[in-house]
């Protein structure tokens, strides 16, 4: 989901000998939240489905409060199942009764007709491994393809009574997604396989069944819930004075890691320290949250080069870490200089500062290079 309007970002340190960090806001559309959502779910599960339907619904009424993250991963119903695949009707009536089997379906029925959508009781069920192999695969693309790909497996097991245990129907809809390498994929059943079963045990629904919505990491939501339950929760997060910090897709390269895995260390720290203090200031405050927006748009700079196979892409990803790293180190130093002040009981060396462009922030005096970072996005 991307963001609209402008955006500036400004970070200048001065050569001489003193080290000035402005945390004034310059942000309008970056100042927008960002919720990440961690959805658990099977590709035979049809609350999945409708509970997609339905946090979509909800993500589409705040568009312009929040940024959205949304990533998938995998959970077997049946994990038993068949590969070559077993009639619907015949496994509902095994796993259901008949009587039973038949109420599922027409309420079924009821509720994707609600979403102007015909549930199609035929075709096969069966192993889904594939298919969540295949999503993996996307996510290593980007969110919105592995998004998309979600999409059309739904709605080609669902609507079109096809198999996505058929390794053409899984070729037909990376395809439409934008997925590549999916070919490669099926023809290897050991590719991706280890990367599946570890999702598996980090994102456990044994408990609580599918769809499992995780948003920030913090709440929880089971089942195909009405768009106004997810809407509930982004208003808790709004109304929260702290929310999630999104961190760099893992699959990204060596250096881009390392960038993230510093920045999580330095929130970690900064948590802890914070749980000792009194109190917290604001300029701690917003260098944490300025931090986080940096973040936050040098990836998707990095996405936009990923997305239209940059040339630069190789070059960015190095020189865009780097400074990301060198970022995340001065914000913890002037973090630590100020809360060791605090614990000593000394006043902290610190004077309000103006600049001409109508900015408010604190000067930090650290013995540091010169550097200096700008990124501008429209």
């Amino acid at each position: 989901m991307k963001a609209a309007g402008h955006i500036k970002l400004s970070l200048s340190f001065s050569l001489s000998g003193n080290t000035r960090l402005m945390a004034g806001s310059c942000f309008d559309a970056a100042s927008r939240k960002l919720i990440q959502i961690d959805v658990i779910s099977d590709t035979v599960c049809p609350w999945c489905f409708v509970g997609k339907k339905n946090i979509e619904k909800a993500m589409d009424l705040v568009k312009d409060q929040f940024d959205f993250e949304v990533r998938w991963h995998p959970y077997f119903l049946n994990p038993s199942a068949p590969k070559e695949g077993i009639k619907k009707s015949e496994h509902y009536n095994q796993k259901f009764g008949v009587e039973k089997s038949k109420s599922i379906l027409s309420r079924m029925t009821q509720v994707f007709r609600g979403l102007g959508l015909e549930y199609d009781t035929s075709g096969l069920t069966g192993n889904t491994l594939d298919s969540h192999r295949l999503i993996a695969l996307a996510a290593h693309q980007g969110y919105d393809k592995q998004n998309a790909l979600v999409e059309e497996l739904f709605f080609n097991y669902f609507c079109e009574g096809k198999y996505i245990g058929n390794h053409q129907v899984l070729l037909d809809a990376a395809r439409k997604a934008g997925v590549e390498g999916a070919a490669e994929l099926l023809e290897d059943p050991n590719k991706l396989l280890e990367e599946v079963n570890e999702e598996l045990e980090k994102y456990p629904a044994r408990d609580t069944g599918v769809p499992l919505f995780l948003i920030n990491g913090e709440q929880k939501i089971v089942g195909g819930q009405p768009p106004e339950v997810f809407l509930k929760a982004f208003q808790a997060i709004a109304e929260s004075s702290t929310y999630y910090y999104l961190s760099p897709y893992e699959a990204r390269g060596r250096e881009w890691k390392m960038a993230g895995s510093l920045h999580s260390m330095m929130l970690e720290k900064m948590t802890e320290g914070n749980r000792l203090g009194d109190d917290i200031d604001d300029v701690e405050e917003s260098l944490i949250e300025k931090l986080n927006q940096i973040l936050y748009l040098l990836e998707k700079l990095y996405d936009f080069l990923v997305d239209t196979k940059s040339e630069m892409l190789h070059h960015w990803t190095l020189t865009l870490a780097l400074p990301v790293a060198l970022a995340t180190l001065i914000f913890y130093c002037c973090y630590c200089r100020r809360n060791k002040k605090r614990k000593e009981k000394k006043k902290a060396v610190e004077k309000d500062d103006t600049s001409d462009s109508g900015h408010h922030g604190k000067e930090v005096c650290l013995d540091l290079y010169s550097w200096d970072f700008k990124v501008s996005w429209w």
